[in-house]
């Protein structure tokens, strides 16, 4: 399988890749209880308590992927840095999906009601109407129990809050890829 990444080398992410054993996807049932705190939680299809419960028997592998942002950038922009994080993870998708994964299935960082429908006050799907974005939703990565700072320790990652060489603080998002 091959991955062409090149038109990332002329943008502004800085981003890493790796796949590794599904069986190795660090998982913890009870983070999806903790979505019960977020401003999203009973207002997208794709989260709690309405998201689905993923059958990670399915899948073998598991492609994870981040990318690093100046905190400040991010600060201020966050809802951006989260869509870059989703297409890159469509993309990436897309490719597997493409190279006969049939059951590739991206999963990223925020709520798909946060980064794609913030506009609106309702998801479209729980009013019984098509999804304004189907192409993009997702549901995130930690509403599927895939535990993030773990998993950035199994991966051999920074951790999500670093300094960098020259002392700028970045910040990590990730997604995963489970095919």
């Amino acid at each position: 399988m091959i991955l062409n990444l090149d038109f990332l080398k002329n943008s502004d992410i800085d981003y890493d890749i790796s796949i590794i054993p599904i069986d190795k996807l660090p998982l913890n049932p009870k983070l999806v209880d903790s979505c019960i705190v977020c401003n999203n939680y009973n207002l997208s299809a794709n989260c709690p308590p309405f998201s689905k419960i993923i059958d990670f028997k399915i899948y073998n592998q598991c492609l994870a992927f981040k990318i690093s942002i100046l905190k400040t950038d991010f600060i201020n922009n966050d809802i951006l840095y989260f869509k870059k994080l989703l297409d890159l993870g469509v993309f990436l998708e897309k490719k597997l999906l493409e190279n006969q994964f049939k059951n590739a299935k991206a999963f990223c960082g925020n709520s798909c009601k946060t980064v794609l429908c913030f506009e609106f006050k309702y998801c479209s799907v729980l009013n019984n109407k098509k999804c304004r974005c189907p192409d993009l939703a997702r549901a995130s990565i930690s509403s599927i129990g895939v535990d993030v700072e773990k998993l950035f320790n199994v991966l051999n990652w920074n951790s999500i809050n670093k300094l960098s060489e020259d002392n700028k603080d970045f910040i990590d998002i990730c997604g995963v890829i489970l095919f």
